[in-house]
């Protein structure tokens, strides 16, 4: 038999025959992984069967490994070698004839691409060479990278008793790298990640990373390893064991200590120190967190006086809680108050409550170790009022009551379901009494969805039994926490109007929803425009890439400050990307502010200016 099959290859079907019948076309391997590759081709009109001969790169034809007989369009390549070079030949064979040959070149993946693939690495074992030329881009986007794009290797190393670890990357062909630490699970199925610590630059020009961790239980981690977008190529990698780091307590905002502050009161003074922090909320920077409560409106300063050494930069953002996706407050920055060179945050017009600021530890950027925060408040100058339109022609309608029996309320489990009232919608200058609020329980109400939603711009007041202003807000939305358990009032107005001087007192504009704390069952996530930038840092010169669904945006640039140095509204459609050339601006680190103007979603990345 095979002398017979050499005879017909050899008279027959010579391999350079001139071709009859139609060459195979578009050649390709899909599937490829570090020893396998699934190939395929485009069959020709009259082929009957096809000839496939492949070896390493360079092969001379007649001397590949041949696969014959083949009748259907795809192969499956297996036990081949980790990022080698392959060719592949394909020859059609028809009735009476032969075509042409076809040729196709692929590159296996590293053997270490995969997560669960990991190359095994010694601890205090010394260099490892870290290459992603002919890596693909595998795992999660680990938090603190601003751009994923290059290909990611993965390593694993065992720990046979608790230790803290340090990670050091330094450079080769390529001097930048991305590193990540996690607990993985699932191997066998599907991989899960944990992500324990996260770094993307150490300083300055240097854009090797570098991680220490606190002290790790005995166990296995594994360790993602990539570069910025076209910056692959080689860095050296090891893995070291250290005296484990202790995070400062404060070192998640959840974590912070909340100084109490009376309201034309004394200073009151923290003392702090951010050794060892990280960028756990990913600000841009490694930071801790201090926090303050006032319990009437106050114009508040939060000064470093007496900190040393001075520091180059401070945050200028507030938050009204641990969920920083929207800062409630940019305060404005006095250098004029300390005189010691340290600086200072004014923040105007804050209502009653706990806030929370991030004080920078990062030193390359001028953070602190140990630092005195200084808080001050004093009765706001001008008092923030609601609008002082309290009438309402219609209602208060009990419809909310008759559908529902009230508002929505949470499950042992903190589940809430959403009730909306979807047999009418609102209109200008009419209330509704809805009963059965739970006190201490968060809620929010809303008509931006439903029919007419957005007809005329809405003003929403809440109102306890006695028509005291719990909450108002101008927007479709509003959210409060419900002073006692019982009845509330839920009032509408057009912005600007009030009763009878509306025009909108029978235009519909959506369907009254109420939600409450805990997982809300019936209303889908707002999901954050995602986008990138690059390159990063950068001369003044960006590209930002739309990575989320099309929409209209507004685009900021924010000095660390809290200045907003360019904005534009920009059309951006999926992946669209738009070149923007800033005006003369200073180096430094800046925020990029993204806000979808279709549901006011806003998404937050760093920019450093070299």
């Amino acid at each position: 038999m095979k002398y017979v099959s050499a005879l017909i290859f050899g008279i027959f079907l010579p391999f350079f025959s001139i071709a009859q019948c139609d060459q195979p076309t578009g050649l390709t391997a899909d599937n490829i992984s570090a020893t396998s590759a699934d190939l395929s081709w485009t069959v020709g009109s009259d082929a009957i069967y096809w000839r496939l001969e492949w070896g390493l790169d360079g092969f001379t034809i007649g001397e590949g490994t041949i696969v014959d007989s083949l009748t259907e369009a795809n192969y499956q390549l297996l036990d081949l070698n980790p990022e080698t070079s392959y060719d592949y030949f394909i020859r059609a064979y028809c009735v009476d004839d032969t075509s042409s040959v076809a040729g196709y070149e692929f590159i296996t993946l590293p053997g270490n691409n995969l997560t669960c693939d990991a190359d095994t690495v010694m601890l205090d074992g010394g260099i490892v060479l870290v290459n992603n030329i002919n890596a693909i881009t595998f795992g999660p986007q680990a938090s603190c990278w601003g751009n994923h794009m290059d290909g990611d290797l993965w390593y694993l190393i065992v720990l046979d008793e608790p230790t803290g670890i340090e990670i050091t990357t330094n450079p080769g062909t390529s001097n930048d790298s991305h590193i990540a630490l996690y607990e993985v699970s699932g191997c066998d199925s599907e991989p899960s990640y944990n992500q324990l610590y996260c770094s993307e630059d150490i300083s300055g020009s240097n854009w090797m990373s570098y991680i220490i961790t606190e002290e790790l239980a005995a166990g296995t981690y594994y360790i993602q390893c990539g570069t910025w977008t076209n910056s692959s190529g080689s860095y050296e990698l090891e893995v070291n064991s250290v005296v484990p780091i202790i995070l400062p307590p404060n070192n998640e905002c959840e974590n912070a200590n909340i100084a109490e502050v009376t309201v034309d009161g004394s200073v009151v003074t923290v003392n702090g120190n951010g050794t060892n922090a990280t960028d756990e909320n990913n600000m841009g920077v490694a930071h801790i967190w201090e926090a303050f409560s006032i319990d009437a409106c106050a114009d508040v300063t939060l000064d470093f006086c007496g900190s040393s050494p001075v520091p180059v930069i401070i945050f200028n953002s507030l938050f009204n809680s641990c969920d920083i996706g929207n800062i409630f407050q940019n305060g404005s920055l006095n250098t004029d108050l300390c005189t010691d060179g340290n600086q200072a945050m004014n923040y105007s017009s804050l209502p009653a409550g706990t806030y929370y600021y991030p004080v920078v530890a990062d030193e390359s950027l001028g953070g602190f170790n140990e630092y005195t925060l200084n808080i001050s408040a004093v009765t706001c100058a001008i008092i923030p009022q609601p609008d002082t339109c309290l009438t309402w022609l219609a209602g208060p309608w009990g419809d909310f009551n008759s559908e529902f029996e009230g508002a929505p309320v949470p499950d042992t489990n903190g589940l809430c379901p959403t009730y909306t009232l979807d047999i009418l919608s609102i209109w200008a200058s009419e209330s509704y009494e809805v009963l059965n609020f739970l006190e201490s329980v968060e809620y929010t109400v809303s008509v931006c969805e439903g029919e007419g939603a957005g007809s005329w711009p809405v003003e929403i007041a809440i109102l306890d039994s006695n028509q005291n202003i719990i909450a108002w807000e101008e927007s479709c939305e509003i959210s409060f926490v419900a002073p006692y358990t019982g009845t509330l009032f839920i009032g509408f107005n057009e912005v600007g109007a009030c009763g009878e001087s509306s025009t909108n007192t029978q235009t519909d504009n959506g369907y009254l929803s109420i939600s409450c704390g805990g997982v809300v069952i019936g209303i889908e996530d707002v999901i954050k425009p995602q986008f990138s930038i690059y390159p990063n840092p950068s001369n003044g010169t960006i590209n930002i890439q739309n990575l989320s669904k099309g929409s209209d945006f507004i685009v900021e640039i924010i000095s660390i400050s809290g200045k907003t140095i360019w904005n534009k509204n920009l059309s951006l459609s999926l992946n669209d990307v738009q070149s923007i050339t800033l005006p003369e601006v200073t180096s430094g680190l800046y925020l990029i502010k993204l806000i979808n103007l279709n549901d006011q979603s806003i998404s937050v990345q760093r920019l450093i200016i070299e």
